[in-house]
């Protein structure tokens, strides 16, 4: 039994699928995988090495299509699979989670608990419960569905969040800038995340009520302070990036599959044939990676989990 943020408590059922072990809950689906969080340590340490932020960062994958990352009340960052699946490259894959460093570096849980016991006196429980979890979360569907009778009250909570947004906009990009890494990706990215939430479809009135800035304003941020066009890319770490994406397509069963070519295409089928049963089919493609590529370690993993499973 695991306590949970705000007291309650909850079990957790542990199962493994292949190389992904998942975690389940009434929440959500946790996925630990070691390939992949020693990745993502590599990529907070490039945005720790070039911001002030000098504690330890705590992060959680869980299963999730659609593309989302959040920090929890203590300040664990969560990333959803479909973040992972649907992210151009690397380099919008951190742009991400340095827009949630950017949340810790410049303590906004806190300021948003200071500002809700701030208000506690002059709203009603039902609301402010309501608007609470809307902004710990930051699922400005929640607060959508409030009944807003209280427009100033709505709207204090409302800017503080946009304003904590836009902070942490700012943040991702200038970490991007100061390691002369090019912007494209993150605009490819939220076309994306545009396409997949069907922004062009809510109500300008709706737009007012959202936490989030709207697409159009974060277009503006990237074109306002990306001054040159840096194209400092580290071709390794895209390599493991797609490696890791045909990993988690193949266990998630999502993801732009057309995107995976060659060795990561390759790996992505080997998975692809263990999960059919066909253990021979994908012991040969797997077994073909190694061969090709002897000195990556997460090749033979997979080979094991395979026998394993």
């Amino acid at each position: 039994m695991i306590k949970r943020a705000g007291g309650h408590k909850f079990f957790l059922i542990f199962f493994v699928c292949f190389t992904l072990i998942f975690s389940k809950n009434i929440f959500a689906i946790q996925v630990y995988d070691y390939h992949t969080e020693q990745f993502i340590n590599k990529i907070i340490s490039e945005i720790t090495s070039v911001n002030a932020y000098d504690k330890k960062i705590n992060f959680k994958i869980y299963k999730n299509d659609f593309p989302n990352a959040y920090v929890s009340e203590e300040n664990v960052i969560y990333l959803s699979s479909g973040l992972i699946v649907y992210s151009p490259n690397y380099v919008s894959f951190l742009g991400v989670l340095a827009h949630e460093i950017g949340h810790l570096e410049k303590y906004h849980v806190s300021k948003r608990k200071k500002e809700i016991n701030h208000l506690r006196n002059i709203n009603s429980y039902g609301n402010l419960a309501a608007v609470v979890g809307s902004m710990i979360i930051q699922d400005p569907s929640v607060l959508n569905a409030i009944a807003v009778n209280d427009t100033t009250i709505n709207n204090l909570f409302i800017n503080f969040s946009q304003d904590q947004e836009i902070e942490a906009d700012f943040y991702a990009i200038e970490t991007i800038n100061k390691l002369k890494l090019p912007t494209d990706s993150l605009k490819e990215f939220l076309l994306i995340l545009e396409n997949k939430t069907g922004a062009n479809l809510i109500d300008e009135e709706l737009k007012k009520f959202s936490t989030h800035p709207i697409f159009e304003k974060r277009f503006e941020i990237i074109d306002n302070i990306t001054d040159e066009k840096f194209n400092n890319f580290n071709k390794n770490y895209q390599r493991e990036f797609e490696f890791i994406q045909a990993k988690f397509m193949a266990y998630t069963d999502s993801g732009i599959i057309t995107n995976l070519k060659n060795n990561q295409k390759t790996y992505y089928e080997s998975i692809q044939l263990s999960k059919s049963g066909d253990l021979i089919g994908s012991l040969k493609k797997i077994n073909f990676l190694i061969t090709k590529k002897k000195k990556i370690i997460f090749f033979k993993e997979t080979k094991a989990n395979f026998f394993f499973s």
